[in-house]
């Protein structure tokens, strides 16, 4: 993901390196632009490395390359955790993912596959945490997917 972290729209997402998908063919990857990210973790911008790599899965799709041509209305894609993305496209050319994230950017290519970037995290990533307390000075608490914090999907 060392790609992620040079570009500006997503270096916080980057920072959160999953070794086994840097190694892994055909990927695709929907990372949550800086700001989206940030606004979403609030003061809690440290997590685990089970943390990280939750939030990492959550976002990306294996065995698939999909560039923007195959993200039509209706598909649906299967990610690392083991949920769903789902793409709704406008006539406008607007795709969103699970009918809130918008793609600003899409078909960065990275060495094993390709990067969208979306404008807020996925919410599910967030349910997994929502009762948790910190433990350590690594681990935090990370928003609920009910909350009105601005960046969840």
């Amino acid at each position: 993901m060392q790609t992620l972290n040079s570009s500006p729209l997503t270096t916080a997402f980057g920072s959160y390196p999953n070794a086994s998908l840097d190694s892994t063919p055909s990927i695709t990857v929907f990372a949550p632009a800086s700001a989206a990210l940030l606004a979403a973790l609030g003061t809690n911008s440290t997590l685990s490395a089970s943390q990280a790599n939750a939030l990492v899965n959550a976002h990306t799709i294996v065995n698939t390359v999909a560039y923007s041509p195959l993200l039509i209305d209706g598909a649906r894609f299967k990610t690392a955790d083991g949920g769903y993305l789902a793409i709704s496209a406008s006539a406008d050319g607007t795709i969103l993912v699970n009918g809130a994230s918008k793609i600003i950017k899409a078909d960065s290519i990275i060495a094993n596959g390709v990067v969208h970037i979306i404008d807020k995290v996925r919410g599910e990533f967030h349910t997994s945490y929502h009762a948790t307390e910190p433990t350590s000075l690594t681990q935090h608490h990370i928003y609920s997917p009910y909350s009105s914090q601005p960046g969840l999907l």
